[in-house]
């Protein structure tokens, strides 16, 4: 269900955006300690205007999210307003699921942008790597790709080997590469997010919101114009075939839409982030814990034809 009557403050939309860019300039400190779970920030609570959401004074961490229904929540944010047009539990604890890649991306496109690697650079997937669960690519031990085709594997096929692969590549091993996501998301102000890995597959640690998602989304637009067209893409080409995404492709045909990120695990439910440029508004749009992907492509739409409106 998605709620129509939100108006958030002023001082809220200052908070939500400005502050955020602001904070994206600041340097991650590579010498930082590992950020824990029971570390994690939760400064960043609703307005009092805001209704259902969930208000849970404890600590993040302390409260385990049900498993007797799925966490949903959903949020329409127009970036160039600064402000928040539609909102139902945006700071609902949340499985992040494959939407976890969506950082594994950022810390790859920071490397990128620190000339520590380059497109063309090789990914080498190790034992590890290759036995990850599909999604994936089906690479064996030793196979390598170019960080141009890693990057396509994630958004396009969301491929779970090669989501191990990036991080193993870029930090040696992926505990290693995990505090890197961390660390970024402190910096980003996801101050309601914890990473347990790169992949997005189901771990009781890792956890966000719709909120700190968006805020996700936003640094990707801003910090990476180069790299971040590259997201864009709806299919791509991999050793003689054709990779697409069955399940986004009604999402794809609404007119506006630009790319995409989707994700699911049993206690996840179907998330799924768009974002998209309609009616001269640039939004991004965010659903969690939908049962079905008629529902998650239901709510997203929903939450666009709101943009019609503005």
């Amino acid at each position: 269900m998605i709620h129509n009557k939100f108006t958030p403050s002023i001082c809220y939309f200052l908070f939500f955006v400005t502050s955020f860019f602001i904070c994206c300039n600041t340097d991650v400190i590579a010498q930082t300690k590992q950020i824990k779970p029971k570390t994690i920030n939760h400064k960043f609570k609703a307005p009092k205007k805001i209704t259902h959401v969930t208000k849970n004074k404890k600590h993040i961490t302390k409260k385990k999210i049900s498993q007797s229904r799925l966490p949903k929540s959903n949020l329409l944010v127009d970036v160039k307003q600064a402000k928040i047009i539609d909102a139902y539990n945006p700071y609902k604890k949340i499985y992040p699921a494959s939407l976890t890649k969506l950082m594994t991306l950022y810390v790859l496109f920071s490397e990128l942008k620190e000339n520590r690697i380059s497109l063309h650079s090789k990914i080498k997937f190790s034992k590890k790597a290759s036995q990850m669960p599909a999604s994936k690519l089906h690479l064996k031990p030793g196979e390598k790709i170019t960080v141009k085709d890693s990057i396509s594997a994630l958004i396009v096929k969301s491929a779970n080997d090669a989501a191990i692969a990036i991080a193993e590549t870029i930090s040696g091993s992926e505990k290693v590469f995990v505090k890197k996501m961390n660390l970024h998301a402190q910096k980003l102000q996801m101050f309601n997010t914890y990473f347990a890995n790169a992949s997005g597959l189901h771990n009781d640690k890792q956890i966000s919101t719709a909120s700190d998602i968006a805020k996700l989304v936003l640094a990707l637009k801003k910090d990476f114009p180069k790299y971040s067209k590259l997201l864009q893409l709806h299919s791509f080409k991999f050793r003689g075939k054709i990779i697409t995404s069955e399940n986004n492709k009604p999402i794809f045909h609404y007119s506006g839409v630009k790319w995409l990120k989707s994700g699911f695990t049993n206690k996840a439910g179907r998330n799924l982030m768009v974002s998209a440029s309609i009616n001269n508004a640039e939004v991004i749009a965010v659903t969690t814990g939908n049962i079905s992907h008629f529902e998650r492509n239901q709510n997203i739409k929903k939450l666009l034809n709101k943009c019609k409106t503005i």
